[in-house]
């Protein structure tokens, strides 16, 4: 029998499945639970607050769809280290095969703790490496005790001056926030002059070896070259507030600090010399 024929080609629509996971220091990670994360535009449907994402039966959606991802916030000790390397698909894109997946990359979150010799041009030893803290974890600060010469270390300030109190070495340290350590020092048992001098005469003491001396409030003059050619020494606390000091009772005296109260002739002289200047409380 001869007739003619008209056949029809039958379509089945192609449904692809979109989905959004994540890889949490290098571990891949499907749904996280109370932890919204990012905001979705796929096609001409948004979902807002999302912790994953899946396509479900009835949600699948045809090649050509459009995405974005947007609006991603960091999880709770994590920080966004933003689409893993892994990923084939981006923050936006199209749907071009059956499966879409978008992997979102979080890193634990880390804090520095950084130690300062607070020395001046002093050398330090023993000054402790920094260290890392992990977020939710203690870290122990380090037990090490740093050192300095003429110096006895009393432990660790959150400022220079450490007017937040002190902290000591190995404490357990639980914040999760960045720290700056600096070490805090006390002018350890030097040379003390006698209670009752006056005068500190020419040349009195120098060429010594100590490294700390003691000027106490009697001394009303220190004079030429008293402490010239001492290598070594590096504080000199002068408790008068009015003495008159030679100005070159220090010759050839490199790094030295002089602690003397604020408003005073010895503060008045560090500063000409260009000495570094603590002040005694």
């Amino acid at each position: 029998m001869t007739a003619n024929h008209t056949l029809y080609a039958r379509w089945n629509l192609v449904a692809c499945d979109f989905d959004v996971n994540y890889i949490i220091d290098g571990e891949e990670v499907r749904g996280l639970n109370n932890a919204a994360c990012f905001d979705l535009t796929l096609g001409n449907r948004q979902f807002f607050d999302k912790n994953d994402f899946y396509t479900k039966e009835n949600e699948r959606v045809s090649p050509g769809t459009t995405y974005s991802i947007t609006n991603i916030r960091s999880l709770p000790g994590y920080r966004f280290a933003g689409v893993a390397s892994s990923s084939e698909y981006g923050l936006t894109g199209t749907v071009d095969t059956q499966r879409v997946e978008v992997w979102l990359n979080y890193e634990t979150k880390t804090y520095t703790v950084n130690y300062h010799a607070n020395a001046g041009s002093d050398p330090v030893v023993n000054l402790p490496s920094n260290q890392t803290k992990v977020f939710g974890i203690d870290l122990t600060l380090s037990g090490v005790t740093p050192g300095r010469e003429g110096y006895v270390f009393l432990g660790w300030g959150k400022d220079a001056v450490a007017s937040s109190g002190l902290v000591n070495p190995g404490t357990i340290y639980s914040d999760d926030a960045n720290l700056e350590l600096f070490a805090l020092w006390k002018l350890s048992p030097g040379f003390s002059l006698p209670m009752g001098l006056t005068t500190i005469e020419e040349e009195a003491f120098a060429n010594n070896a100590f490294t700390c001396v003691f000027i106490p409030v009697t001394v009303t003059k220190i004079g030429s070259k008293a402490f010239s050619n001492c290598p070594n020494l590096r504080a000199v606390e002068i408790l008068a507030d009015e003495v008159d000091i030679a100005v070159d009772a220090f010759s050839d005296v490199t790094g030295l600090t002089i602690y003397c109260h604020k408003y005073s002739d010895a503060e008045w002289y560090a500063k000409q010399l260009g000495f570094e200047i603590k002040y005694i409380d």
